[in-house]
């Protein structure tokens, strides 16, 4: 099942050209860009994910630099040698990551509140933990 096509020079891949000169794989390889409808829905998810998650998250996440995206946030014309594919499958790993930390976050807050229940309040599992009465209150409600 193809996910992308891709319209490619006369020469297909040039490999014979590539072997004999050194050069990577794909390096002379003429590549006139793919589906257009899927660069517009990378360039919309990157515009949520800088919401979401801040320009530094999403460039280290996508490859994208954070020039670009300055200009994609502020609605202005970009472009990018990342590929469609390539930013979709960065901004899913973020998801990912905040899904992973939602859910660490909740069961963080679950042992805390055990605690809590275990010393008969929340005075008394500061103490014992050795944290801040008003610290432990603020990990409960936010973690």
């Amino acid at each position: 099942h193809a996910g992308d096509i891709r319209a490619i020079g006369k020469e297909a891949d040039r490999w014979e050209e590539e072997y004999y000169l050194g050069l990577r794989n794909g390096e002379l390889a003429i590549d006139y860009g793919g589906d257009p409808a899927k660069g517009r829905q990378a360039f919309e998810e990157l515009r949520s994910a800088i919401a979401a998650f801040g320009k530094s998250a999403v460039a280290a996440a996508t490859g994208v630099s954070r020039g670009t995206l300055a200009k994609i946030e502020r609605g202005e014309p970009a472009t990018t040698n990342v590929s469609p594919d390539r930013i979709i499958a960065g901004i899913r790993e973020l998801n990912q990551g905040r899904s992973r930390k939602a859910r660490e976050a909740d069961v963080e807050r679950a042992r805390l509140r055990g605690l809590v229940l275990k010393h008969g309040g929340l005075r008394k599992a500061a103490k014992a933990i050795g944290v801040d009465p008003s610290n432990l209150s603020k990990r409960l409600r936010r973690s």
